[in-house]
């Protein structure tokens, strides 16, 4: 089924089999096992990738290359066990994402260019060490749907949430009752969801 998927959808889970047509590739799906620096330039061969998920295994490169910060035609990122120290600035160079999904890293803060992202409709941050929503998400405009699947956040403040968000998803902890009440009061469309622990 794999490479049926791969003629009619453009989706591959293998880089080497995607470099072989990398102008059909639209999703790529990728588990490293080897330092993903060494094949840094091979991203910028993928010029119709639209989605990209990196899983990456324990013990290999703790950075992911620049590279991927001039696929210009990426709407999804997904980035997990890459334990970055700070936010990636090449991140905030994808003006057209939609969607990114960061789990298992060690920044407590995003980096101020994050508000260019206007097309941002959904951000997801996992495992990580925030203890409260960083400051920069308030600007995102056009944020939609806010994750936090971490137990590390301490408390949920109505004031740093952006403003047209329609979607939270966190531990029940997280907020607590004076805060949802303010929060069903100022913001009764927002769609409230509690992980289970």
């Amino acid at each position: 089924m794999g490479k049926l998927r791969e003629l009619l959808f453009g989706e591959y889970n293998s880089l080497e089999r995607a470099l072989k047509n990398p102008n059909r590739v639209k999703r790529l799906r990728l588990h490293f096992t080897a330092n993903i620096d060494d094949f840094a330039e091979d991203f910028l061969k993928f010029s119709k990738l639209s989605s990209l998920y990196v899983l990456v295994g324990g013990g290999y490169s703790k950075l992911l290359p620049e590279q991927i910060g001039e696929l210009k035609t990426l709407t999804e990122l997904a980035i997990i066990n890459v334990p970055f120290k700070e936010f990636p600035l090449w991140i905030t160079r994808l003006y057209r994402l939609k969607r990114l999904y960061l789990r298992g890293f060690d920044f407590l803060e995003l980096h101020p260019d994050v508000k260019k992202m206007d097309n941002l409709k959904e951000l997801s941050l996992e495992n990580c060490d925030f203890t409260i929503i960083p400051e920069d998400i308030r600007d995102l405009e056009n944020l939609r749907m806010l994750s936090f699947n971490a137990d590390w956040l301490l408390k949920v403040e109505e004031n740093r949430l952006p403003e047209k968000l329609e979607e939270l998803n966190v531990f029940r902890h997280q907020i607590d009752d004076k805060v949802l009440k303010e929060l069903k009061e100022k913001r009764p469309l927002l769609k409230i969801n509690f992980y289970d622990r």
